[in-house]
């Protein structure tokens, strides 16, 4: 499933009592699929990679419709991103690189972090900086 699982904590759980109990329920966790990711995975577990001293994820959203595809044909709405809740971009897109860094670092530590309103149209943070102590 994509997030959010559920509106609400009652539909959440039909979601959950619904699921077959030889099946697996994954909510935005696809990134162990991709092929870059697993390649990456295999370099760093192999040693192939050294050894590893920082990384960096990043996730970039156009919100401009001269930067972006998808609102190049005119159909840009200033008020409509692909996160439109409070949660924001930050919550719907930069979450999937959380997954491959644990991955190829393990359980975080330590986290510290800030979040902006860099665009001021687009509801909740569109930008986040973390450092993240692995």
């Amino acid at each position: 499933l994509e997030k959010p699982i559920s509106v609400c904590i009652a539909s959440g759980e039909r979601i959950l009592q619904a699921q077959p109990p030889e099946k697996v329920l994954m909510v935005a966790e696809n990134a162990q699929y991709w092929r870059e990711v697993l390649l990456v995975q295999r370099l760093i577990h192999q040693g192939q990679l050294g050894d590893l001293l920082s990384v960096r994820a990043k996730c970039w959203e156009s919100a401009h419709p001269a930067l972006n595809e998808w609102a190049a044909d005119g159909s840009y709405d200033a008020g409509s991103f692909i996160a439109d809740a409070a949660e924001g971009f930050v919550f719907d897109s930069g979450l999937h690189w959380l997954r491959p860094l644990r991955m190829f670092l393990g359980k975080a530590v330590r986290v510290s972090a800030v979040a902006g309103r860099s665009l001021l149209q687009m509801r909740g943070p569109s930008m986040t900086q973390a450092l993240i102590c692995f």
